[in-house]
């Protein structure tokens, strides 16, 4: 008998740590966020009458629940309709077959792994993409017991058990899939299916990504001096002082580049989706300020704020707010608000990059040989090596082969 695996190809699963907040309001921020193309359905599974009467009247949609006499109605009027959110108890489960469904989002913990999946897999009937979301506070699911259950070896324990472990998963989403319903897990990774990245490997793939674009720039890098040292004893000192100072400003128009693509954008999604289409569904419909997804790994403006207060830039010329140097910021000496043109771009990058692991190798790229959990910021304090009366820390040194790698990052995709 041949099986085939349970986790969709289609489906990008996900999953929301709420922290300190309900899960029903965060999850109502992320749905107020997501943008329904015409035609195209959404459901959001909720595990009481309270909370899906909120969100229903919140989002003017259908609410549907298994002890409702007009339940049936209710479903094929959606159907039916021009498409929509729609919310539900688990009462919309198996059986149930619905095209255009491209969001599933379940606020707060689903019932088991086999609801969970049966849930999920109404998206994408079609072959479309979707996306499947759990809104839920991640550290409040761990020891998850089910009150009507006395043995720990129960069934459905087993699948409270396996539905605690998708979600506290820091691992490929379908391995977790693959190996509680299907019972391997050799080969059923996102990248080895061929299928829609999960939030956990699009966090892998993207640091991958950067660290091949860094090593392939050193490389590169390497052969463009030993070329400019060659041409340097064949050109005369003006010729030599004319090129270095074109490579400043070719730097500095990647930045600026850069800088201006960021604006208006969430740096987080901007950074981790890198210009695909997930970027673009993402980073436009909000900004860091308000972003969830940053505050669920740790990159939240509060997190960031509580970093910046430990920065200092040394005996080097910054912008004391946003960090940039002062042969690239153009604000006034006086620290008022509103008169900076990049305003939390740079550090707020670094510092996510920091948090999720990609910073290192940056640092390395351009010169950094200490031991990095203990000597990144006093070396990106030291005075860069630089040309002229130009005096920059590694902060900008930095800064320019996060913005170079980011080009060629977005070319590659």
């Amino acid at each position: 008998m041949f099986r085939r695996s349970t986790a969709r190809p289609t489906i990008q699963y996900r999953v929301q740590d709420s922290q300190d907040e309900p899960p029903s309001e965060v999850g109502m921020k992320l749905i107020q966020r997501l943008v329904l193309p015409a035609r195209k359905r959404g459901v959001i599974y909720v595990r009481s009458y309270k909370t899906g009467e909120v969100v229903s009247e919140a989002l003017q949609c259908p609410f549907y629940q298994a002890k409702a006499e007009e339940k049936g109605e209710v479903l094929q009027e959606w159907i039916q309709g021009p498409g929509g959110w729609i919310v539900a108890t688990g009462a919309l489960g198996t059986g149930i077959n619905i095209e255009g469904i491209v969001y599933v989002v379940h606020i707060d913990r689903p019932y088991g792994l086999t609801s969970f999946v049966q849930q999920s897999g109404h998206g994408g009937r079609n072959g479309e993409v979707s996306q499947s979301t759990v809104v839920t506070r991640v550290q409040h699911s761990r020891g998850w017991k089910r009150q009507e259950i006395m043995s720990e070896y129960s069934i459905e324990q087993v699948d409270e058990d396996a539905m605690t472990a998708f979600i506290q998963s820091a691992q490929c989403r379908r391995e977790v899939l693959a190996r509680y319903l299907d019972g391997d897990i050799k080969g059923t990774n996102c990248k080895s299916t061929d299928s829609v990245l999960c939030d956990r490997c699009i966090i892998e793939i993207r640091k991958a990504a950067f660290e091949e674009v860094i090593q392939e720039g050193s490389a590169i890098d390497k052969t463009d001096e030993t070329n400019k040292k060659k041409e340097s004893q064949e050109e005369d000192g003006q010729q030599a002082i004319a090129q270095t100072m074109y490579n400043i400003e070719e730097q500095d128009k990647e930045m600026l580049l850069i800088m201006n693509r960021l604006q208006g954008r969430c740096i987080y999604c901007k950074l981790m989706f890198l210009g695909g289409e997930e970027e673009q569904a993402y980073s436009s419909t909000h900004t860091h300020l308000n972003c969830i997804d940053a505050k669920e790994v740790g990159c939240s403006i509060n997190s960031y704020k509580k970093w910046r207060e430990g920065v200092d830039f040394g005996q080097c010329k910054h912008c004391w707010e946003y960090g940039l140097s002062q042969g690239i910021c153009r604000r006034l000496e006086e620290h008022r608000e509103g008169l900076c043109e990049y305003p939390n771009v740079m550090l707020v990058e670094i510092f996510i990059m920091h948090q999720q692991g990609f910073l290192e190798a940056i640092a390395k790229s351009v010169g950094f040989q200490g031991e990095y959990s203990k000597d990144i910021w006093e070396w990106m304090n030291e005075t860069a090596e630089g040309w002229g009366t130009v005096v920059e820390s590694n902060w900008m040194r930095t800064w320019q082969a996060v913005c170079k790698a980011r080009i060629e990052a977005e070319t590659k995709e």
